[in-house]
């Protein structure tokens, strides 16, 4: 009877934990909208010179796109908020033209081959292809969590980020990029 128990009991705390996740999964969801006014300002830190992958497999820095306004998406194939977000993003960027880029870089270990695929696979058609194979560039940023967006200015200094899912197709968006 007492191991019974004892399943019955790790049965119980299992299931009350999956529950736990996937209330707060789907409230990631319905909350990101409310991530455009609790932003994390940061008053012009001057991003570092830190080296990663383009589609080429060349190394570039964020010093490439010096004079335009960056979003870097930190993201992988392997993160369900991550991928729920990659088809606005995709849209986004196509909506915001040439006025901004969004760099989204793959965190994935195994780099361009599997972001290319996962681009592939899901038709994204207006996104750069970059990776970030051994997270330098996420460690520089000091980003502890995927996914997690980084705003820099035409001066290469961080002014702005969000963590977690984001639909970018939200009102709001344009509204809270053009106030960056």
């Amino acid at each position: 009877m007492q191991i019974i128990n004892y399943y019955a009991t790790n049965y119980l705390i299992a299931i009350l934990l999956l529950g736990f996740g996937i209330f707060s999964f789907s409230n990631a969801f319905a909350e990101s909208a409310n991530k455009f006014s609790e932003r994390e300002i940061y008053e012009g830190k001057v991003v570092e010179e830190v080296a990663f992958l383009n589609a080429q497999d060349e190394k570039i820095t964020l010093s490439s796109f010096k004079g335009k306004t960056l979003i870097i998406n930190f993201w992988a194939t392997w993160c369900g908020a991550c991928v729920e977000e990659m088809a606005s993003l995709d849209k986004l960027q196509k909506i915001l033209g040439d006025d901004y880029l969004i760099i989204a870089v793959s965190e994935d270990f195994k780099g361009l081959e599997k972001a290319r695929e996962f681009y592939e696979n899901e038709k994204i058609k207006n996104l750069g292809l970059y990776a970030d194979i051994r997270n330098h560039l996420m460690n520089s940023f000091k980003v502890n969590g995927l996914p997690t967006t980084v705003f820099v200015n035409k001066d290469l200094k961080e002014v702005a980020r969000i963590g977690g899912y984001v639909n970018w197709l939200e009102p709001k968006v344009k509204e809270f990029i053009n106030g960056l």
